[in-house]
């Protein structure tokens, strides 16, 4: 956001959409079920999102 630039990225590997992302959104079958900022997204929310038990390690690139 320093530079007024956009970055839309799709990604599966919800630990680095966590690291990376400003915020995270969340599709189920076609439609946006969350849009939130990182900083407020729960394990509940991603329990929901993916219906079980989620588990999310910190990776280092």
């Amino acid at each position: 956001s320093e530079r007024g630039l956009t970055v839309l990225c799709t990604l599966h590997q919800l630990e680095l959409a966590q690291q990376y992302g400003d915020r995270i959104v969340g599709m189920k079958a076609g439609t946006v079920v969350l849009d939130s900022p990182r900083s407020t997204v729960s394990l509940n929310s991603m329990r929901e999102l993916y219906q079980g038990e989620t588990r999310v390690d910190q990776t280092s690139l």
